[in-house]
């Protein structure tokens, strides 16, 4: 189907009259609001909406083609206006919509789905997802709905993208910023970083990449999509997985090697694979090269392999085109059709295109994932290092109570019965069971004055300081808890449901 531009414009105008009335009325999306707001595409297909459109004479410098837009612009730049508090507001606005227009493509569900399934055939299902450049938030819901304890932080520097993704997401961390004021206690901290990443050669200001010594780091501030790999490298921990959906000069350009020799001291490479250039077609009309790669962090050092040799290095064929030496041939290409064409930038380059729509193409890449899964997905590195949430048996860190506690504690729990004791003493996990408990200890448990602790020290019954956690409170970071319900945890003071006077009758032991 091909890209209607005024569709799209009309949907992208409705999303954003919603966003707008949802932030005034401080609600939730209703399920047809929803419905509106997930239409969202961006305006990296409209180019159109970067011509001047204040007064009704200005359609004369449009050109005819996109002159039947420009009702719709002027109706878009209304709705700006009326949801913006000032004109300072709105112009924000308008130009962080237009710096997106050259770089915003957004990814075909379909795609994102496959991706997520083939991770989750071989066992990741992240715990902390990381998403750059999150858009509307199609990752994100990809992999919540293949890893149910999945929490994603999102970052999109679009400013009305960034308030779409919001109220699609109001219980999910979102942050309407550019990924380099990612602070660095989260270095080390996500399971998967997975996005499509902006195209251009767009700077990223970041002084720790400006200013580092090696020249891959400041090569990595001068073009966006080289920042993201090395910066998603680091958010991850060891064994995480880096999937971005990026430009093909990630992996063609000569000038980048010297990024992709340090990706290579950090990194295996997992996957790569080269999209046809009219995957974005439906959703932004436009047609560009793109590669899927995916990588799993490493500690550095050890010899190199065949297979990051060819990833760092390049080959030019006969025409001129330079090509990654991981592609040897076209087996690495999802498409059905080839040519020679141009780049982005006028340089020869190697058109491909399938002929099978987004379903075709999903269905291919979900067989190259299963593939390369198998033979270079080390699940083992990343199970080992994976959240603790994330492993398939939790075991209680509760105290394990001796015969003298027993004896000490019996001495002021005369109404305790046998299968109070029997629940203390079984280690179990945190969450278990716990929507089956009585209504009693339920009731107790929403009292007021009870601080619910599972740091209970028989030996002193002061509740020990809280364990630092990281990231710390100030990074909001919504993490996934062992009760899934969000209940409160119980005290051991709960389960054998002591007032808070009997509390203050228990003698330290000596």
């Amino acid at each position: 189907m091909a890209f209607n531009k005024k569709a799209h414009l009309r949907d992208n105008i409705e999303a954003i009259r919603i966003a707008f009335d949802l932030d005034r009325e401080g609600r939730t999306p209703t399920p047809s609001e929803r419905e509106t707001l997930e239409s969202y595409c961006g305006f990296g297909g409209i180019k159109a909406v970067l011509n001047p459109a204040d007064k009704p004479e200005d359609v004369l410098h449009w050109t005819k083609t996109d002159s039947e837009l420009f009702p719709l612009v002027t109706e878009l730049h209304g709705v700006l206006r009326s949801g913006s508090e000032n004109t300072a507001e709105y112009n924000r606005y308008v130009s962080s919509l237009k710096n997106s227009v050259l770089s915003a493509f957004y990814t075909p569900p379909k795609v994102v789905d496959a991706l997520a399934a083939a991770l989750k055939e071989n066992g990741v299902e992240p715990v902390h997802l990381l998403d750059p450049s999150a858009g509307t938030g199609i990752f994100s819901e990809a992999f919540r709905l293949m890893a149910p304890l999945c929490a994603a932080t999102h970052f999109e520097k679009d400013l009305l993208t960034g308030k779409i993704l919001s109220h699609l997401n109001p219980t999910e961390k979102v942050r309407i910023e550019g990924f380099e004021n990612i602070e660095a206690r989260y270095n080390g901290y996500f399971d998967v970083a997975a996005s499509n990443i902006p195209f251009g050669d767009v700077r990223v200001f970041d002084p720790a990449y400006s200013h580092a010594k090696d020249i891959a780091h400041r090569q990595a501030g001068g073009t966006i999509h080289n920042y993201f790999f090395m910066k998603g490298i680091d958010c991850v921990r060891e064994g995480g997985l880096v999937a971005f959906i990026t430009s093909q000069g990630v992996l063609n350009s000569e000038a980048n090697r010297p990024v992709r020799e340090w990706l290579m001291q950090h990194a295996e490479p997992v996957s790569l694979v080269r999209f046809p250039n009219n995957l974005f077609t439906n959703h932004a009309g436009t047609e560009v090269g793109s590669d899927l790669v995916i990588l799993q962090k490493k500690v550095p050092g050890g010899e190199s392999s065949q297979r990051q040799r060819d990833f760092i290095d390049t080959r030019r064929l006969s025409n001129g085109i330079s090509i990654n030496n991981s592609f040897q041939d076209f087996n690495r290409v999802i498409h059905t059709d080839v040519k020679v064409g141009t780049d982005p930038y006028g340089k020869p380059a190697m058109e491909f295109t399938h002929s099978g729509g987004e379903s075709a193409i999903a269905a291919e890449l979900r067989g190259m994932l299963r593939e390369d899964f198998s033979r270079h997905l080390d699940v083992t590195l990343y199970r080992k290092h994976a959240s603790q949430t994330e492993q398939p048996a939790v075991q209680s860190r509760g105290h394990q109570p001796t015969t003298q506690d027993w004896q000490e504690m019996s001495e002021i729990l005369d109404a305790t019965n046998e299968r109070d004791k029997k629940l203390f003493m079984q280690s179990t996990p945190e969450d278990y069971r716990q929507a089956e408990l009585s209504p009693k200890v339920e009731a107790k448990v929403a009292r007021p004055e009870i601080q619910p602790s599972l740091n209970f020290d028989f030996s002193n019954p002061v509740p020990l300081p809280p364990q630092p956690k990281e990231p710390t409170a100030e990074a909001k970071v919504m993490e996934p808890a062992y009760n899934l319900q969000n209940e409160p945890l119980l005290s051991l003071y709960d389960l054998f449901g002591l007032s808070a006077e009997e509390r203050t009758q228990i003698n330290p032991r000596r």
